[in-house]
């Protein structure tokens, strides 16, 4: 899987699916500082607090082998002021709580 990673002058977000957020578990450490996008299918983490969340907690899960891992899977995106992420609705975890859907791979779901 390839992360986008969208920056604007103030700010800037790891693009993540809510699914594998929830695989981590972490779905209600999250903050408002993220936000959701229109289809409720990613979430775009806000870059010093819930993205290092992300990060730390894939690290710990193995889905990386360390952190140069994640750089190679991450893309750079500039979407110019004001990024249309500060348009989305914020992220409140308690939302998706519930049924998860079943991960491709159980042992490793994701393997760089």
């Amino acid at each position: 899987m390839k992360y986008a990673f969208y920056t604007d002058d103030s700010g800037g977000w790891l693009k993540v699916s809510i699914e594998e957020i929830r695989q981590l578990g972490i779905l209600e450490d999250i903050s408002e500082k993220s936000f959701v996008s229109t289809d409720r299918k990613y979430a775009f983490l806000e870059k010093d607090i819930d993205a290092m969340l992300f990060i730390n907690e894939a690290l710990v899960f193995d889905w990386f082998e360390n952190f140069d891992a994640i750089s190679r899977c991450t893309d750079l995106y500039y979407s110019g002021p004001p990024s249309f992420i500060r348009n989305l609705e914020p992220f409140i975890g308690t939302q998706f709580l519930g049924k998860s859907l079943p991960a491709k791979n159980t042992d490793n779901v994701f393997k760089f």
